[in-house]
Order: C-alpha cells, then structure tokens, then sequence
C-alpha cells in the first residue's frame, strides 16, 4: 500500500518567530538612528535643525518604547523616521556652512564700530536695531538678506535723528518676511539634495541587509528594485522613501518565511528520529522556480520517508516502501507529533497518490500527500 500526499505547515510559533526578527532588525535601524541622532547632537548641529531634532528625538523614544509593546507598530514608526534622520545631518552642515560663510560677523563687528562712535547721538536707535536682530532667531533667514541689513542700516542711520523706533522695527519687520521667504526656499532645495542623498545611502544599508540575509536568488530580485530606485532618486526623489520601505517589508517577509520553514525542518528532523527513522542531514534544493528542503529518512527494514518543504508553506511526505497498510503506522507515528510536540499546523491535506493494494504485497512507487499551511 502507498499514499502519496500534499499539506500545508504552520508554526503556532510563527508570530513569535516574526515579532522576534521584526524586533531585531528594528532595533537595528533604532541603534543608527540613535548614533545619527547623538552625532548631530555632538558635533553641536542641533541648533541649526532643532525642530526636526527635537520630532525626531521624540519619535524614535517613542520607537524605542514600541519595540518592548509592539514591534511591528515600531517598524512603522522606524519606515516613516528613517530618511528624515539619515538626511538630518546633512540639512545641519548645510545650514551651518552657509551661517559660517555669511557676512554676519563682519556686519557686528562694523555695526559694534558705528555704535561706539555715534553712541551719545544714537545709542537708543542702535539698542533697538541690536535687540531686534538679537531676536532674529532664524540664522539661515538673516544671513540670507546680509546685504540688504547693511544697505537699510546705512539708510536709516544716515539720519538718525529722523528715525523713530518705529521706523526701525517696521522696516527690520517687512525685511524679515523677505528673509524668511528665501529662507523657506533654500531649506527646500537643501532638504530636497539632502534627501537624494538620504536615499542613496539608506539603498545601501539595505542592500546590505538583503545581501547579509536572503539567499543569492532571493537577494538578486529586491537587488535589482534597489537600483531602479537609486535611478528614479534624481527624478522622483519623493517616492523614494515608499519605496525603499516596500523594499524592506519584502525583505522582512522573505527572512521571516525562511524562519519558519527551519522551524519547520527541525520539527520534522525531530519528528521521524523519535519514530525510529534514521535520518539524513536536510538537503536544500534550489533551480528554476524550485526552492525546497529536502529531509530523507529510512528504517533498517527498507522503508523509506521522504519530506519536501518549501518556502510558501507547501510540505510533501511521501512513506515508501511498505506491505499494505502498514505505512499508515508510521505516518501516525509522526504526523501527531508536528502538532501536539512542536506546534505545526497542518492543513488542506491532498491525497496524490495511493494504492490500497494487498497487504502482503510490497509496493515500490511513492505514497505522497500534501498539505500547506495555514497563513
């Protein structure tokens, strides 16, 4: 007698096993971000981007927290923070370049100079010019309209006995918006740049972790969609950050998929060794469209099992080589065990093959049935 069957495996175990890898890998992701994160902090760049320090601070604490509570909800929070923090460096050093290489230590210095010579015939005038720029606390703004604070302080302080308090900070006020407009632009195109190459270098940590992680076969395809992103960052730099973040979900899926299938082959090892097989180490199978673990056992009489376990949750058993029914002894022996031992459900059970023959007859072809998975 053989059967020939197909079923579906399932680890009790198997949200676990993912909460784990989805645990680790975004603590990870956490641990740069938090080292990223201290270097702005000590290289004294926050003053430069302290609202998006001060957000991302705050979500990444909050990252922090989610992976003891929940750990997919942290890998959110980690997708949606991830290229903000790698481009916040760059923002800071920009920002700073552009202070350092201002005019605005000179134009002090000069504005200190005028003071200390008109100070009995405009020392009041020059208090409120000093105290309004004091509170032009947007440097990337002020450093952008030097020139112009130069030219409306040699217009108002050309006569400053015509000038009022009022006039000063009306004409500080109306420049101030200037500023802040050209201000508001130049963060664009320095975010915009910074997030080019944010991208490009978060591509690569990725590319990292999928080469680190998958099977070459595996790591070939998501390689492949990490350059056509590198090559739509230039164009599209907007769309980067979902897509890097599809990359990555695909990438978790694939790492989480092969977690539970050897879950499964050390259940099914274990399994046929405690029903008395002899077992041979697992064989992984690869070639085109083919991607199994292979686990071959036999007992000293001549029977034979044979297990296929594929990565989409497929798993075929074949027990050969037995008179009759008696097959039916041995796949009893460790089917129950998967379940009750080591918590794999199998389901959608499919008889191939089988051949109820006489018992006394010794059939040669292979008993299999399949079963998958339960997702």
């Amino acid at each position: 007698m053989s059967e020939y069957h197909e079923r579906q495996y399932r680890l009790a175990r198997e949200r676990e096993i993912a909460a784990r890898r989805v645990r680790q890998t975004t603590q990870e992701y956490a641990d740069r971000y938090e080292a990223i994160l201290s270097d702005v902090l000590a290289q004294g760049l926050e003053e430069f981007v302290q609202s998006d320090y001060t957000r991302l601070r705050n979500q990444l604490n909050n990252l922090q927290r989610e992976l003891h509570n929940d750990p997919f909800r942290a890998r959110e929070i980690s997708m949606s923070i991830g290229q903000a923090i790698h481009a916040l460096p760059r923002n800071a050093r920009s920002i700073r370049k552009e202070v350092e290489h201002a005019e605005h230590q000179a134009y002090v210095a000069a504005l200190k100079e005028k003071e200390e010579k008109e100070r009995q015939h405009k020392s009041h005038l020059l208090n409120v010019w000093q105290q309004e720029l004091l509170n032009w606390n947007d440097k990337l703004s002020r450093n952008a309209v030097l020139r112009e604070l130069n030219e409306l302080y040699a217009t108002l302080f050309s006569n400053e006995r015509s000038v009022s308090e009022d006039d000063i900070k009306t004409a500080l006020g109306n420049l101030k918006i200037e500023a802040e407009q050209r201000a508001h632009r130049r963060r664009e195109q320095i975010n915009k740049q910074s997030q080019k190459e944010a991208s490009a270098e978060l591509a690569q940590v990725i590319s990292k972790d999928i080469v680190k992680n998958l099977s070459q076969e595996k790591a070939l395809g998501l390689t492949e969609q990490l350059e056509l992103v590198r090559r739509k960052t230039n164009d599209e730099p907007e769309k980067s950050q979902e897509l890097l973040n599809e990359i990555s979900k695909q990438m978790d899926t694939a790492i989480e998929e092969e977690a539970v299938r050897r879950e499964m082959v050390k259940a099914v090892y274990k399994s046929l060794q405690e029903a008395g097989f002899h077992v041979q180490k697992p064989k992984l199978v690869k070639g085109k469209g083919k991607d199994e673990v292979l686990i071959a056992a036999s007992r000293p009489a001549g029977n034979r099992a044979l297990f296929q376990i594929e990565l989409d949750g497929q798993c075929t058993y074949k027990f050969d080589n037995y008179k009759g029914q008696t097959c039916q002894k041995d796949i009893q022996q460790v089917l129950p065990k998967l379940t009750d031992i080591y918590g794999v459900d199998l389901s959608e059970a499919r008889v191939l093959w089988s051949n109820p023959d006489d018992e006394d007859a010794v059939m040669k072809p292979i008993p299999s049935q399949t079963q998958r998975m339960n997702k």
